[in-house]
């Protein structure tokens, strides 16, 4: 959990008005000289985290998601520290993760969760109910503000978990 708590910090919340993905793409900029790499890289402070359904394995690495929030089709390049204990994610799969842009497919930063697909329908409907009833009108925003909620259904199922804890701690 801790892992992807960093991640989402890393893209999501700033630090003296920048976020470490900011910092990073600034440091590496200069250092780049291809076009199309500098354009991909470019982007990447732009990125937030979401959750991805497979649609689809292509082959060669490459995988086909819809962002459950968006519906946003993309072809994703996997590399095979991706693959969760060595497997190669699913149709029918969720993966919370970040993609970053990569030429024409984008790629996956880190490690995805790889919710398999014995529990992703429930996990979907459980985000996707949990997204609804909030006052979000922007998926983006919910998952920089409730990310960690997100985490925490796609573990373990349970709605609003972090919520009901810190009311627990601040009332007894």
């Amino acid at each position: 959990m801790q892992f992807f708590g960093a991640i989402w910090v890393m893209v999501c919340h700033s630090f003296e008005g920048k976020t470490m993905m900011e910092r990073f793409v600034e440091g590496r900029l200069p250092k780049l000289h291809r076009p199309s790499v500098i354009e991909s890289f470019k982007q990447w402070p732009s990125v937030a985290p979401s959750v991805y359904e497979v649609q689809e394995i292509k082959g060669d690495n490459v995988i086909v998601v819809d962002d459950i929030f968006t519906h946003e089709r993309t072809h994703v390049l996997l590399n095979q520290e991706n693959y969760e204990q060595g497997r190669e994610p699913e149709k029918g799969e969720l993966l919370l993760t970040v993609l970053l842009p990569a030429g024409e497919m984008k790629q996956v930063f880190a490690a995805p969760l790889q919710l398999l697909k014995d529990h992703a329908q429930d996990r979907k409907e459980t985000i996707l109910a949990q997204y609804n009833d909030s006052d979000y009108q922007d998926s983006r925003a919910y998952m920089n503000e409730e990310f960690l909620n997100v985490l925490l259904i796609c573990l373990y199922g349970e709605k609003k978990l972090i919520r009901r804890q810190r009311c627990r701690t601040s009332c007894t």
